[in-house]
């Protein structure tokens, strides 16, 4: 990464940045929380790995981000990873989601 024009050397790509893969909230000055939480749904959502978009899309919405744009960042995903794959991430989010508002407290 060192001789990335534009990326500052003392700025790389570590393993303490990337062990904890189900967190989207890996810190960096480039993106903000809400940023990296739909770009980690994308992700998971291309690769067709759809236990770990389940854990995403509930760390987004934890993290403010709404289903419209969870939605919208499978779709944009689904450029990389086809149809069949952004149905079905579109289907493992909205069980996800209504799974997560099966729980919400009652005010």
């Amino acid at each position: 990464m060192d001789d990335v024009p534009g990326v500052a050397k003392s700025r790389s790509v570590t393993t303490s940045r990337i062990d904890d893969r189900r967190s989207c909230t890996a810190s960096g000055p480039g993106l903000d929380v809400h940023q990296r939480c739909l770009i980690s749904v994308g992700i998971v959502a291309a690769q067709g790995r759809y236990e770990e978009l389940a854990t995403q899309v509930r760390g987004a919405v934890t993290s403010g981000c709404t289903q419209e744009e969870i939605q919208e960042a499978i779709l944009q995903a689904a450029v990389f990873g086809g149809r069949d794959a952004a149905r079905k991430s579109l289907h493992v989010a909205d069980t996800a989601l209504k799974g997560l508002a099966r729980w919400r407290p009652r005010r």
